[in-house]
């Protein structure tokens, strides 16, 4: 669990000296990020009146808020982020800056905000802070102020102990779903009104844009949720597009691609078929949660490792290869796995299996 102390000791010792926006690099620049990805999911809400900022560390997002809201009001838990954003933006002068505990808004007047904006910053926090966050807006939202909130959603792949069962990719908080925000929204008097389930550098829904309004707003109604398995595709085609017309190479060094034409060729290959995945480590469980996003269901799970045979993972049994696969004709294999990815595809071509038609591995590229 990241706590409020480790992430303020996080932010305030991080190297900002990009001022966040290597976190932009899938995109191809915080630019084409803005433009392409988030301004589409906040335009029905523009222009904005009084607007929030849940920390905005380095002002990567404020560059463009400031804009497009009649009044800024920037609030940070670390020091550090609002004195670089009162440097940075010091000419403007319809911002206001402040530092909190990182649960409190006690800087704010009730009923005074009609938008608040978080993106790639409350990801990382729990949901103790969630809730407190949410308590706190329930009371300083006009009533029909919007919330637009960029969350973790990896508490959806944790067992019934709390224990992260997938790789956590990029410091997620494993508390918080985006069932347990809609709950917290009801609980204080918010409504969340659409949720946007997301995979961000990885296969899984492990982050949600949760969009909230106070109960009886213009804007009220019931959740509209989307399982967005896209997303990755989404960031895939706007960096493809400032590659050629920016001159910039995308220089990430693992991003997701062509997510759709991978679900289409599995889902087709799967049908009828008895599908295992071969890998028990975090990313076979991520193909495990992955195919039940897309309604399949798995058989078993495949390992080298034959000491692995008949124990059970997921409620399912771990079989050897030659006990899964030997004498069965008709069956469809999903690598999963990364550093082995190549040799259990030989393997799988030496026990007769055709590459995309009987096996497939997941969807990424690795550049060099």
């Amino acid at each position: 669990m990241a706590t409020i102390n480790d992430n303020l000791q996080t932010w305030s010792n991080y190297d900002w000296s990009q001022s966040g926006d290597e976190w932009s690099a899938g995109w191809g620049g915080t630019e084409y990020l803005w433009t392409c990805t988030i301004l589409p999911r906040i335009l029905p809400y523009l222009p904005l009146g009084r607007t929030l900022e849940l920390a905005p560390g380095f002002g990567r997002w404020t560059q463009f808020l400031k804009d497009v809201a009649q009044e800024l009001i920037l609030v940070d838990l670390t020091e550090r982020c609002i004195e670089a954003c009162k440097a940075r933006f010091a000419s403007a002068k319809n911002i206001r800056y402040y530092t909190n505990d990182g649960k409190s808004l006690d800087m704010i007047e009730d009923n005074s905000l009609d938008f608040v904006f978080s993106w790639d910053s409350l990801v990382h926090v729990e949901i103790d802070v969630i809730e407190a966050y949410l308590k706190e807006l329930a009371k300083k939202l006009k009533r029909d102020g919007v919330g637009f909130i960029h969350h973790s959603n990896l508490g959806r792949y944790c067992d019934q102990n709390g224990q992260v069962l997938v790789e956590n990719v990029a410091w997620r908080a494993g508390t918080v779903t985006a069932e347990r925000f809609e709950e917290i929204c009801a609980s204080v008097g918010l409504r969340c009104i659409r949720q946007e389930l997301i995979n961000w550098n990885g296969l899984l829904l492990n982050d949600c844009i949760s969009v909230f309004t106070p109960q009886g707003s213009k804007y009220d109604q019931p959740n509209e949720r989307w399982k967005n398995l896209f997303f990755g595709d989404e960031s895939r085609r706007v960096s493809k597009i400032a590659e050629h017309y920016k001159g910039v190479e995308n220089q990430q060094v693992v991003y997701q691609a062509g997510m759709g034409e991978w679900i289409g060729r599995v889902t087709l290959a799967a049908k009828g078929r008895p599908v295992y995945i071969w890998g028990t480590g975090k990313v076979g469980i991520a193909v495990y949660y992955l195919l039940q996003e897309l309604g399949i269901k798995a058989s078993g799970f495949i390992d080298s490792d034959t000491r692995k045979a008949g124990q059970e993972m997921m409620n399912l049994t771990v079989a050897a290869p030659d006990e899964a696969i030997g004498g069965v004709k008709d069956i469809f294999v999903l690598i999963g796995s990364i550093a082995y990815q190549e040799e259990i595809g030989n393997r799988l071509i030496e026990m007769g299996l055709r590459s995309i038609y009987d096996f497939d591995t997941i969807p990424y590229i690795n550049k060099p």
